[in-house]
């Protein structure tokens, strides 16, 4: 039954079932995304816990090793410089091509607290001489860098503040090294315990991925929306997912090259990670996955277990292209004129913003582009909108494009550790 679940028939299946479902069953559409909701919940609340016992585990082991750890920051910190560097002139290669009429382009006069997919009907349209520029996220980076770390653990887990979760995970896990052996040994074979329980039971929920799919597939089609926003932005949403498609490209042959496995071969074995990160749009989720298929590739599975959990959030290169992306873009329709201080403005702002974000909402996130947009007194209400557009219609690649760059970034230090030995 497993085998039958994960087969790529169920998959294509699951996707033509849904387009049926779409076009001629759209009533019981809405059931069917409440059960996924169910779904969706299940998966998030293993991922949590996994995601920190997986953390703090294999953190203790890298601070033994502070030869990767340094590894990690250098090519990490490269990584998202070199995609920053890339996206930017990706858009600004199609500036000419890709601004809009003045009169005609969309945006909305306030922040909508629901989901923008399905409340399109109610996004307004700009008036260039009455935008108002939200001064309240002016203080942005400040606050983000001041409130990385959580005054109480446990508030951070109750609100999800992913990022505060994987600061004290990072903090336990590293101090966690420093105590006596046998007091360490009892702490990881509870953590170890747990993890394993967890991992057990989300390998069970992630059989009925093609329902989620399927589901996904017919809310699309049943509502409309991905062709409304599509055709709102398509030049700027095209570009988005061309550079997440040719990030994720350049990363499987990264890959290749480091486990001598070909593109095509990866797809097979990586393919629960896939289809996880296409199905759910959860970056927990689909880090879950990959570490159960990543070994496969010949990784170590120490070097994945330490290392994808942490990056897959705090290097989240999806983010990274779709922030660079839509800031060039206002960029470009309030003719702002480039210079070297703007590009590095654009990139690093668009690095802590992406750091920043972890695990929050669109609409907080557009909140948060105050830390690119006030550098150029850009409004921000016009930028949020057109950033939860774009990031509405390609969250699927941007799951995806959150975990495969990290996964060669751990198959280059892999390469390099095993070389050494």
């Amino acid at each position: 039954m497993k085998k039958i679940l994960k087969s790529p028939v169920v998959i294509i299946i699951s996707l033509i079932l849904g387009c049926i479902i779409g076009i001629y069953f759209k009533k019981i559409v809405p059931y069917l995304k409440d059960i996924n909701s169910v779904y969706i919940s299940l998966l998030s609340m293993s991922a949590t816990p996994l995601v920190i016992c997986s953390i703090i585990i294999n953190i203790e082991k890298v601070f033994k090793n502070k030869k990767i750890l340094k590894m990690l920051g250098l090519f990490s910190a490269l990584l998202m410089l070199l995609v920053g560097i890339f996206s930017f002139c990706s858009i600004y290669f199609f500036k000419d091509v890709l601004k809009p009429d003045e009169n005609s382009m969309l945006v909305i006069n306030k922040m909508i607290s629901t989901n923008i997919v399905d409340q399109f009907e109610n996004i307004a349209f700009y008036d260039d001489n009455s935008y108002i520029i939200n001064k309240n996220q002016s203080n942005a980076l400040k606050s983000f860098l001041f409130n990385i770390v959580p005054d109480n653990v446990f508030t951070a887990l109750a609100e999800n503040r992913m990022l505060q979760i994987i600061v004290f995970c990072m903090i336990f896990g590293g101090m966690l090294s420093f105590i006596k052996k046998e007091k360490r040994d009892n702490i990881k074979i509870v953590l170890e315990g747990i993890y394993m329980t967890l991992y057990k039971f989300i390998c069970y929920v992630m059989l009925f991925m093609p329902f989620s799919l399927l589901t996904m597939i017919a809310k699309i089609v049943s509502d409309g929306s991905a062709i409304k926003i599509f055709a709102t932005l398509p030049g700027l949403i095209l570009v988005a997912i061309s550079c997440m498609l040719i990030t994720i490209l350049i990363s499987f042959i990264i890959v290749s090259i480091c486990t001598r496995i070909g593109i095509k071969a990866q797809f097979k074995i990586m393919k629960q990670t896939i289809f996880t990160a296409l199905a759910t749009g959860s970056g927990m989720t689909t880090a879950m996955s990959c570490l159960e298929e990543a070994p496969k590739l010949g990784i170590d599975k120490n070097i994945i277990e330490s290392i994808i959990p942490v990056t897959t959030f705090l290097c989240s290169i999806g983010v990274l292209i779709q922030t660079v992306i839509v800031s060039v873009y206002a960029i470009i329709i309030y003719n702002v004129s480039i210079s070297f201080n703007l590009v590095i403005v654009v990139i690093l702002g668009a690095i802590l913003f992406s750091i920043s974000t972890v695990s929050t909402s669109s609409q907080t996130a557009a909140s948060m582009l105050g830390i690119v947009m006030d550098a150029f007194n850009l409004p921000l209400d016009v930028v949020g909108v057109i950033y939860i557009l774009v990031g509405t219609f390609c969250s699927r690649f941007k799951t995806f494009c959150k975990l495969y760059p990290n996964l060669a970034v751990v198959a280059v230090l892999d390469r390099i550790y095993k070389s050494k030995l």
